[in-house]
């Protein structure tokens, strides 16, 4: 996937998780533009400090969910005061994918078992990025269904056609 609208020099913090894309195995390249090229299988993180990505903790716990091995994601406490307990909140939507998932007070532990992993109905509790991460998780696993879709319209409007335009099937029911 190529990346256009963020520059690879870019000073905006989140750009540090190109880093962690990285450790589970994706080739970034940071040339004119960013290009992200993920491999066959991600590997599992071990323990990661997310203190200084929060934003994009949840992201990193979906996509531990397709990786074989534990990712155990540490120092984001703050996620509890969020538009919701936003770890209470992945623990309960990554279990009902199949997941094995242990909650800590400053974070989640994610046992991947990609083949084990189904579809479920997943609760946004109207918390726009709930839709976002597991409207990712739509793009590898067949079967998911995300409650309140609309929430997105907090940050990204125009997600859900986005995603379609990048060939996932989306559709409205």
């Amino acid at each position: 996937m190529c990346v256009t609208n963020v520059p690879p020099t870019s000073a905006q913090g989140d750009v540090r998780f190109l880093d962690v894309l990285e450790r589970m195995g994706c080739t970034v390249t940071r040339r004119e533009r960013l290009q992200v090229t993920g491999p066959s299988q991600l590997r599992a993180l071990g323990t990661i400090d997310l203190n200084a990505l929060p934003d994009a903790a949840m992201t990193v716990a979906v996509l531990a969910a397709f990786c074989e091995g534990a990712t155990r994601l540490t120092n984001v406490a703050n996620l509890r005061l969020k538009e919701t307990d936003r770890l209470r909140a992945l623990a309960t939507e990554l279990r009902k994918l199949g997941v094995s998932v242990t909650e800590f007070p400053d974070g989640l532990q994610i046992n991947g078992h990609p083949e084990t992993l189904h579809g479920a109905e997943i609760a946004t509790y109207d918390d726009h990025r709930m839709a976002l991460c597991f409207g990712m998780a739509g793009a590898r696993l067949p079967g998911i269904r995300i409650q309140e879709p609309t929430c997105v319209a907090k940050t990204y409007p125009g997600f859900w056609e986005d995603l379609q335009g990048v060939g996932v099937d989306v559709q409205q029911v």
